[in-house]
């Protein structure tokens, strides 16, 4: 009787200390699903643009301001994208943050499920162009309970920035 109460009490605290957190948490306490106005009431001070399917706003992310889009579909929010600004559009600083931003990603969830990494065969200044020409981009991947999570250094669709870096959470369903 004795062990096995001393094994219930070790699954239950192993099931604590081992609990998948959901990303979204880290995010504002925000769960897939909720609404665009509960979304909104959340950051209400910082929205810069509403409607029905998308609210964007300024926020940070790892002390780097960005813009913030959270995405809604019929069943509530689906995807947050974070689009970081850098204050120097340096070569050598914005991949100090790319990778400051996935060594983050990595403490907090482990290794990706998959890496599409610089290789140590190209020039910094080479992958940069190559970058901001559209030619390749720097990608890593993980899935976390119910939400993926996608890390990119690519080709910016804003005008003043050559080069972006994008981290996207989605609702990963099954």
């Amino acid at each position: 009787m004795k062990k096995q109460a001393f094994l219930c009490i070790l699954l239950l605290i192993m099931g604590i200390i081992f609990a998948e957190t959901s990303p979204l948490e880290d995010l504002g306490n925000l769960s897939w699903g909720m609404s665009a106005d509960t979304v909104s009431s959340r950051f209400e001070s910082s929205v810069v643009d509403f409607n029905e399917f998308a609210i964007v706003c300024i926020g940070a992310y790892l002390d780097h301001a960005a813009y913030v889009t959270y995405i809604f579909r019929d069943d509530g929010l689906s995807m947050i994208t974070f689009n970081l600004r850098i204050d120097s559009v340096a070569t050598q600083s914005l991949f100090a943050v790319y990778e400051k931003v996935r060594t983050h990603l990595m403490d907090s969830y482990g290794k990706p499920i998959e890496d599409h990494e610089i290789g140590s065969e190209i020039a910094i200044d080479q992958l940069f162009d190559e970058i901001s020409s559209g030619q390749r981009q720097l990608s890593s991947f993980w899935i976390v309970g119910d939400t993926r999570l996608v890390l990119s250094l690519k080709q910016s669709r804003l005008s003043e920035y050559p080069v972006s870096i994008v981290i996207l959470y989605s609702h990963n369903q099954q």
